[in-house]
């Protein structure tokens, strides 16, 4: 299974940025590496840092803005009472060029 081209994760790893935003509205898990998958909190959180600096670091605000509309339906779904993603100040900081500032 480890070779395996066909394991569904490696549909979810290896899709690209558009891809994975749409994987993550339409699939109940979401697979972040091979045979390792996350769940509703933990899907809020992998679009909140992995996926947004993946769209910075690809120069893609659309699929920048996407993410953060994303993330704010899924947040009423899953998490209504935790940290939201400011999606303003992300969209800000991608205008001016500034990095995520997620570290």
């Amino acid at each position: 299974m480890r070779n395996n081209p066909t394991h569904p994760g490696w549909s979810h790893v290896r899709a690209s940025l558009p891809e994975k935003i749409e994987i993550a509205r339409s699939s109940y898990r979401l697979y972040v590496h091979p045979n390792v998958y996350v769940f509703e909190r933990g899907k809020l959180r992998h679009l909140e840092t992995v996926l947004v600096a993946e769209a910075f670091a690809l120069h893609d605000r659309e699929s920048l803005v996407a993410i953060c509309k994303l993330h704010a339906a899924l947040q009423v779904q899953f998490d209504p009472t935790g940290p939201q993603l400011d999606g303003l100040a992300l969209l800000m900081r991608f205008d001016l060029g500034l990095g995520a500032g997620l570290d």
